[in-house]
């Protein structure tokens, strides 16, 4: 039978406590921290035992065990109906309408949904997860509970989701800017963001199913707002001259004031301020060489250490850690020759920067960074390529940001040949068809030098004239067996060959046999008498091999083209 009760626990004595007897059982009496008066019994260890202030529901579970669940009911009306719906739930699973799962899970459908979130993001922390990462997946949660409205887990609904999505791809943020609506990337993200969520959940039973497994994901390569463009191998050595002298040359400027007296041609600078801003500059000049010759991103490069060079070593390359990979997996960076000699100096010369004039011990700043360059690079490198002369946007509106540095990189690999399972190593794409797809983008130069290979349209060629006999009527012609060495253009058509017939000839057999373009010729009078085959379904071949026909038609072809009847 089902039952309620409360249940007791033992305690210490509070202090001040006041203790006394009614009809044989021992009580204490005492003032909690509210200074309210409060009573309870005292066993016979000398410990106070406390009731506990809510119901507990005690009943048998559909696999026979007995079961002790808290209510969270003060009130013993509400308990009773708590106790009722858990039995009850019982019921159905031993009647096989629910699953034993379907009613774990419904006890979790209830729960505050931003709470949920929020354990969501710290599982996400515990695992590892970049901060950027992370971010992004919290901002595309939550503003999807302020938006759509959602409290508990049970609020989840595809249809509400895709609904949202839609009217936010067709509705700009901006009223006066029709561009600013959702593109297909951030539409990809937030879908993204809510599936793991709920696969997530799944895991951890609180659902039975991803509501967003069967939502599409839109084209985001016919939807791409920024699009980039590749860089000449012109534009990147400006770039990287740019980077290496730009501060030092925006720190020698005039400053003209706001007098005419204050007018200066070129900024007084300390010998140790040209110093340290040159450096700056050659700090940028590489790390922008070394993204474009081994493809690795901003957030990599800033986190190689110096320990994690290995330059002389006899293949040379730098460790990139699994907690500092965009996949976290970690790989090794294989350098390039023509950046080896460039990256060793570099290398030396941090290393003599951070000992100063002190003799520095063997691997004492191996945990520094090999590239020390802030978080935020987007201003930086946009000056760079406007010190460089290169366009942010052309006129076609692909733009150029760090990340082309990787695109170059891949760009070189294409024009190299190198087979696309070793460049999907090197760019360390989980799928190949992210290669393929930087290799169809990337050899549009290759594509457009075999179009320009193609030869220029022509005038049609002029037809011979047809040479006429004695008669008046055209004379018969054949094409060669073999045809003449072409020229460019190739050959158009066939080489007419004159025959020369005697028009005497008036027998009925010779008749037939002549060749000619308006009749089969030879091959219908093969085809009708001795039945050759393939006579009747290919007439009029060009090539006709004579092996093909019967002997004493050979005899009589052979008569008939040197007929002298």
């Amino acid at each position: 039978m089902a039952s309620l009760k409360k249940t007791f626990s033992t305690r210490n004595m509070p202090p001040d406590v006041e203790r006394f007897s009614r009809k044989g059982v021992e009580y204490a009496r005492w003032k909690d921290r509210e200074g309210k008066m409060q009573t309870g019994r005292v066993n016979a260890a000398g410990r106070l035992i406390t009731e506990s202030s809510t119901w507990y529901a005690k009943y048998r579970g559909a696999d026979g065990v007995v079961r002790v669940e808290p209510t969270g009911c003060r009130d013993k009306t509400a308990a009773a109906s708590r106790l009722a719906a858990l039995v009850q739930e019982q019921e159905k699973i031993k009647g096989g309408i629910i699953t034993e799962e379907e009613a774990v899970v419904s006890k979790s459908m209830g729960a505050d949904l931003s709470a949920t979130i929020a354990d969501y993001i710290a599982h996400m922390k515990a695992l590892g997860r970049s901060k950027a990462h992370i971010y992004s997946v919290n901002m595309y949660l939550t503003r999807g509970v302020k938006e759509l409205g959602w409290k508990t887990i049970r609020s989840l609904s595809a249809s509400g989701l895709s609904t949202w999505l839609d009217v936010q791809a067709i509705t700009p943020k901006i009223k006066d800017k029709p561009e600013s609506i959702m593109g297909a990337k951030t539409h990809n993200a937030i879908l993204t963001a809510w599936g793991g969520f709920a696969n997530w959940l799944k895991k951890r039973r609180r659902i039975m199913y991803n509501p967003f497994s069967d939502l599409s994901k839109r084209n985001e390569s016919a939807h791409r707002k920024h699009v980039r463009r590749m860089l000449s191998d012109d534009e990147l050595l400006r770039l990287f001259a740019a980077a290496e002298h730009r501060p030092l040359q925006d720190a020698l400027k005039g400053n003209r004031g706001r007098r005419e007296k204050m007018v200066k041609t070129e900024a007084d600078l300390t010998d140790a301020t040209k110093d340290r801003l040159g450096w700056l500059g050659r700090v940028r000049s590489m790390t922008y060489r070394t993204a474009a010759s081994t493809g690795l991103r901003l957030g990599e490069l800033r986190a190689i250490r110096l320990g994690d060079v290995m330059l002389d070593d006899e293949l040379p390359h730098m460790l990139l850690r699994a907690g500092d990979e965009k996949n976290r997996k970690g790989s090794i960076i294989p350098v390039p020759g023509m950046l080896l000699p460039l990256l060793q100096n570099y290398t030396q010369e941090r290393l003599r920067r951070l000992a100063g004039r002190r003799a520095a011990l063997p691997g004492a700043f191996a945990m520094e960074r090999l590239f020390p360059i802030p978080d935020k690079m987007c201003d930086v490198i946009a000056d760079d390529y406007r010190a460089a002369g290169i366009e942010i946007v052309d006129a076609s509106g692909r733009c150029v940001d760090f990340h082309v540095l990787r695109s170059v990189f891949a760009t070189r690999l294409a024009r190299a040949n190198t087979p696309v399972h070793i460049a999907q190593k090197l760019m360390r794409h989980s799928d190949p068809k992210l290669t393929l797809n930087i290799y169809t983008h990337t050899r549009l130069e290759d594509m457009v030098g075999a179009v320009n290979g193609l030869p220029d349209f022509q005038p049609a060629v002029a037809k011979r004239p047809r040479v006429m006999n004695e008669v008046g009527s055209a004379a018969p012609t054949v094409a060669p067996t073999v045809a003449p060495d072409a020229d460019f253009l190739g050959q158009r058509e066939a080489i007419p060959v004159i025959l020369e017939l005697d028009t005497h000839c008036s027998t009925e057999e010779c008749k037939e046999c002549v060749l000619s373009a308006d009749s089969a010729g030879f091959q219908n009078m093969a085809g009708k008498k001795d039945g050759v085959p393939g006579g009747t379904r290919t007439p009029n071949l060009l090539v006709r091999s004579q092996a093909l026909y019967p002997i004493e038609l050979q005899v009589h072809i052979m008569n008939c083209v040197g007929c002298a009847c």
